[in-house]
């Protein structure tokens, strides 16, 4: 079912983290005349452990400009037992070639690596603005197929730094049309998510229903057979008790 209050939960999140970035201490060692260009960008995933043939992955997609360094904290609950969340960032322009991997997460985990090379140019305004383009995937896996898992909560907060020093003043503002649509692309994926969550419910109801009519149906039937087995069992008893009954009378007589 959709929770409203998971969606004013988000936005007071990506509140506190505009005025304060996430990720300000990875920064510290970057010459102070750089411009830092906070994106936060917090994304709740709700990942239900499958059992290991039936692995559930979640994948997030960004956009940051090029040769930006990325920086990436996912926060998740404690470590469960025959259970790990392993996490894949792929970068998508270069065939979904892997750029970092992380396996059993458990609690607190940074990862910092540089957009280059991912070059996506977006030719509409200006050709001298090519953006990076990567999937942050998550992977809920159960290591053992009779364990049905317990469901993890991940927090994923993104931030990317780059110098705009000497770049155009349409680049400049492409970035910061970046960094205000980037919430609303959340916002938007965890609507998505809320619906096929609710497409999810709807689907198992229905075939429950379905379920349940069948056995109903089931029952009647077995039980309006033996209703008339018992009648007709009542009525031949009946009849042969008439017939001793007046068998004995004739011979009494």
């Amino acid at each position: 079912m959709v929770r409203p209050l998971s969606v004013a939960f988000l936005l007071a999140v990506l509140g506190l983290a505009i005025t304060k970035p996430i990720l300000e201490h990875s920064y510290t060692s970057f010459p102070e005349a750089r411009v830092t260009f906070d994106v936060p960008i917090t994304q709740r995933a709700h990942l239900a452990a499958k059992n290991t043939d039936k692995i559930q992955r979640v994948c997030l997609r960004y956009r940051v400009p090029q040769s930006a360094l990325v920086a990436l904290r996912v926060e998740t609950s404690e470590k469960y037992h025959n259970q790990e969340l392993n996490v894949d960032i792929t970068d998508l322009n270069d065939s979904d070639s892997l750029i970092r991997r992380k396996n059993d997460i458990v609690n607190q985990v940074e990862i910092l690596f540089k957009a280059d090379g991912l070059a996506m140019a977006l030719k509409k305004h200006d050709e001298e603005a090519p953006l990076s383009e990567f999937d942050v995937c998550f992977l809920n896996i159960v290591l053992e197929a009779s364990d049905e898992g317990i469901s993890k909560e991940v927090t994923l907060s993104v931030d990317f730094d780059t110098s705009v020093d000497g770049e155009s003043p349409w680049q400049k503002e492409k970035l910061l049309s970046i960094q205000k649509s980037q919430p609303l692309l959340v916002r938007l994926q965890e609507t998505i998510r809320e619906i096929e969550e609710v497409e999810r419910q709807l689907e198992y109801l229905v075939a429950r229903e379905e379920k349940l009519r069948n056995v109903n149906e089931d029952t009647f039937k077995k039980w309006t057979v033996l209703a008339i087995m018992v009648m007709c069992a009542l009525v031949v008893m009946g009849i042969l008790q008439a017939r001793y009954i007046t068998w004995w009378m004739k011979n009494k007589i």
